[in-house]
């Protein structure tokens, strides 16, 4: 993948239930998502709601998950919008990534169809191999996995939404000290760590994947490619207590 031709899994593209697709955008990044084999928790217009971005830039890789809500549009706008702005301005560090999260919640406003009622979470993150920065508004989750140590839980948990009921980008042009909140932060990245961002389908309600089972893929000894598909062969099947809902993920890691 070039800074020209960035990484795009739309909802709408990928819908086959009981299968998923991987790819591997840049150096130590793997991307991955599954519409679940199983019978969604959640009701959906489509079979898979899920839409991912990733653009390879020079000095570091950035991605965005957008999982939409009664259907797929206004993920698909997020992940296009994304793509368009990180090639054209990047945003590294969390609070150029939360203005951006912002920005597309007006994106989605004016792209998406007036019949059309979709919303989506959305986590964004610009990964190096010292350092991974995030902004997050809903439930999707960045998880840190550490040699040696538990997983961590880098981002809390939220109900919001980009094109929702919260007025993110108004609320921001009128200066409004109230403004809905987007949670963000930094992190450095420790010799052989993994980070993991995943749509809310990696909770164990959805996939039936223990914390404890999700580390124990990630600090595996395989090529990262490897781990993320035996994370996607579980999470996303029935068989395993998984595959209640859409999963997407993406693997980084600071050693490859």
């Amino acid at each position: 993948m070039t800074e020209s031709n960035p990484l795009l899994f739309l909802a709408t593209e990928n819908p086959i239930k009981g299968s998923f697709r991987l790819e591997r955008p840049a150096p130590g990044v793997v991307a991955a998502t599954t519409a679940g084999d199983g019978t969604p928790t959640n009701h959906k217009l489509t079979a898979n709601e899920d839409s991912l971005a990733v653009v390879a830039l020079e000095s570091s890789t950035t991605a965005l998950i957008a999982d939409a809500h009664f259907g797929p549009t206004s993920g698909e706008i997020a992940a296009r919008a994304f793509a368009r702005i990180m090639l054209r301005n990047p945003a590294r560090g969390p609070d150029g990534l939360r203005e951006l999260l912002i920005d597309l919640d007006r994106v989605i406003r004016a792209e998406r169809p007036a019949d059309d009622s979709s919303e989506t979470t959305a986590v964004a993150v610009s990964f190096t191999p010292r350092s991974i920065a995030w902004a997050n508004v809903g439930d999707s989750v960045v998880f840190l996995a550490v040699p040696g140590r538990s997983i961590e839980r880098l981002t809390p948990p939220g109900i919001d939404f980009l094109g929702g009921s919260v007025p993110y980008a108004a609320a921001r042009d009128v200066g409004n000290l109230a403004m809905p909140f987007v949670e963000c932060g930094s992190i450095a990245m420790p010799p052989g760590a993994v980070a993991l961002m995943a749509s809310d389908g990696i909770e164990r309600a959805y996939s039936g994947m223990s914390e404890a089972r999700l580390c124990e893929i990630l600090m595996g000894s395989e090529p990262l490619d490897t781990r993320v598909a035996r994370l996607m062969s579980e999470a996303g099947s029935a068989d395993h207590g998984g595959g209640r809902d859409n999963l997407t993920v993406v693997a980084m890691t600071s050693v490859e």
